[in-house]
């Protein structure tokens, strides 16, 4: 009898303990720092303007102009801080920088000239997100989370090299422009976490971005305007 109440005993202690432990952790900010890269596949598109048969059977062209862009990888980098609300809940947000770089080719087929644009985007966002821990056991953590994120064009850098038919250099010109409006997204993640030491945790988080058209204030020619539905690893 006293050996079963002396593991009770500790059995009740270590229960409390756990309890205690987790409603530290409960309580407690959680702060994260995260490296983030589109895994999105470049996309390649090309739109040809086709003729127009006019009444006396001639033939026009609204634009004489062929269009090749070539999209790479966007690559976002940001800070992020959670917050407890409720047992299992937490609100994250924070601040994420988005690089995005496209190269855009604009032939002219009627005189053989073309022009190419390399062109870098620079953007500054705010997520807002909720997320829900599914499970905790041990060093090992699994959540989802969904929200939505704000984001702010910073400014539209675009160096054009224009060449003639023989590929000789013709004109090279640099342009920095404002980008009007916001782009706005929504957001679903699901994550899993490896404690490497009390405190210290590594994220895994592939997740899913649906990044809505701005009909206002449309966004310059991207990734995201071309391929609004975006995968993504954290």
């Amino acid at each position: 009898d006293a050996l079963m109440k002396e593991q009770d005993k500790q059995q009740m202690a270590a229960l409390e303990e756990k309890e205690q432990k987790s409603s530290n952790q409960s309580g407690t900010e959680n702060w994260n720092v995260g490296l983030l890269a589109s895994i999105t596949p470049e996309i390649l598109t090309m739109s040809d303007v086709a003729p127009t048969v006019l009444m006396d059977n001639s033939f026009s062209y609204r634009s004489m102009n062929r269009v090749n862009a070539k999209h790479d990888l966007p690559i976002m980098v940001g800070a992020s801080v959670g917050i407890p609300i409720a047992k299992g809940f937490s609100v994250h947000t924070g601040i994420n920088y988005a690089y995005i770089h496209s190269m855009i080719t604009k032939e002219n087929a009627l005189t053989g000239d073309y022009a190419i644009d390399n062109q870098k985007l620079h953007y500054l966002g705010i997520p807002v997100l909720l997320s829900y821990k599914i499970f905790d056991y041990n060093i090992v953590q699994c959540y989802v989370s969904g929200g939505g994120m704000a984001e702010k064009g910073l400014v539209q850098d675009v160096h054009t090299n224009t060449f003639g038919q023989a590929d000789n250099l013709l004109n090279s010109d640099s342009q920095q422009t404002a980008i009007n409006g916001l782009q706005f997204s929504l957001i679903a993640n699901v994550g899993l976490g490896v404690q490497l030491y009390k405190g210290l945790n590594l994220f895994f988080e592939p997740g899913f971005t649906w990044y809505i058209p701005n009909q206002e204030s449309p966004q310059p020619e991207n990734i995201r305007t071309e391929h609004p539905y975006n995968l993504s690893l954290t």
